[in-house]
C-alpha cells in the first residue's frame, strides 16, 4: 500500500489530504508564469485587458483544474490565492 499516488497529474492520499494536489497545481502555475513574467505580465505596454486574459488562460485554468471534484481546506486556498494574487500584483504593478 502507497501513502500517495498520483494519476494524470493528479496526486491522491490515502488520508484524503489535498496539500500534494494544491503544491502540485501551484508549481505548475508557477511554471507557466515565471518565464513570461517580464515579457508579458510586467510589460507596461501591453494592454491591461490582455495582461488579464493570459492570466485566466495560463494561471487560473491551472490553478482551478480539477479543483471542483475536491474539497478545499482554508489552507489549501490559500496556497492557490497566492499564486494568483502574486500574477495580479504584477500586473497592476506595471501601470505605476
Amino acid at each position: 500500500v502507497v501513502t500517495e499516488y498520483k494519476n494524470l497529474g493528479s496526486a491522491t492520499t490515502i488520508d484524503g489530504c489535498n496539500r500534494a494536489f494544491v503544491r502540485g497545481r501551484a508549481a505548475v502555475a508557477l511554471g507557466a508564469y515565471v518565464p513570461l513574467s517580464k515579457k508579458i505580465f510586467q510589460c507596461p505596454w501591453l494592454n491591461t485587458q490582455l495582461r488579464l486574459f493570459f492570466l485566466h488562460s495560463l494561471v487560473v485554468s491551472t490553478l482551478s483544474f480539477n479543483a471542483r471534484v475536491r474539497a478545499l481546506g482554508a489552507a489549501e486556498v490559500k496556497v492557490l490565492n497566492a499564486v494568483y494574487m502574486r500574477v495580479v500584483r504584477a500586473i497592476f504593478s506595471s501601470q505605476r
